[in-house]
C-alpha cells in the first residue's frame, strides 16, 4: 500500500486535535515536508521500506505530529548559515534510498537536524560547517562568545 501526501494531510485535518492551532501546525508541517522532499519520497519509501518514511502508513495523530515536527525543524534550520547544502543532502539521501550508503547518509543528516534544532530554537548562534576534503566538525555553536565545534559520528550495526 502506497501512502500519498494528500492522504497524510487529509488525515491530519480529520484527526482529533486538542486545538485548531495544533491541527494547523501538523497540517503545515506535513505540507512543508511534501514541498521539501517532493512527491516521490513516499513512493520510494514504500517500495524500499525506508526506515523513516515508511512509517507514514500509521495515521495516528501522534505519528503525524512527529513528522510535522520534523518538517518544522527543517524549516527553522533553513536560516542557519551553511544549512542549505546539508538539507539538500538530507533530501537527496532520502530519494536515493536504498542505494548503498544512503540510509547511513540519511540518518547522519537527520541527526544533524535533530541536534542543531534545540540550539537554534534556544537562540544560540549555530552554524553548519562547510564540508572540505579534510575532516571537519559538522556544527558549531557560539556560547559565551566562544565557538564550540562538534563532529557527529553514527555507527550502524547490522
Amino acid at each position: 500500500m502506497n501512502m500519498e501526501w494528500p492522504e497524510l494531510i487529509d488525515a491530519a485535518v480529520r484527526a482529533d486535535w486538542p486545538s485548531p492551532e495544533k491541527q494547523e501546525f501538523v497540517k503545515n508541517g506535513l505540507i512543508f515536508l511534501q514541498n521539501f522532499f517532493g512527491d516521490d519520497v513516499l513512493k520510494v519509501a514504500f517500495e524500499s521500506y525506508h526506515p523513516y518514511f515508511a512509517e507514514t502508513i500509521n495515521l495516528a495523530p501522534w505519528n503525524l505530529q512527529r513528522y510535522a515536527e520534523f518538517g518544522h525543524r527543517i524549516n527553522v534550520l533553513r536560516a542557519v548559515p551553511n544549512a542549505y547544502r546539508r538539507l539538500k543532502q538530507l533530501r537527496n539521501a532520502s530519494l536515493k534510498f536504498p542505494d548503498r550508503g544512503s540510509i547511513e547518509n540519511f540518518f547522519g543528516f537527520f541527526s544533524e537536524v535533530e541536534i542543531a534544532y534545540p540550539f537554534v530554537a534556544g537562540g544560540i548562534t549555530t552554524e553548519f560547517i562547510q564540508e572540505t576534503k579534510t575532516r571537519t566538525p559538522d556544527l558549531r555553536v557560539k556560547i559565551d562568545d566562544r565557538w564550540l565545534n562538534k563532529e557527529f559520528k553514527l555507527e550502524f550495526i547490522r
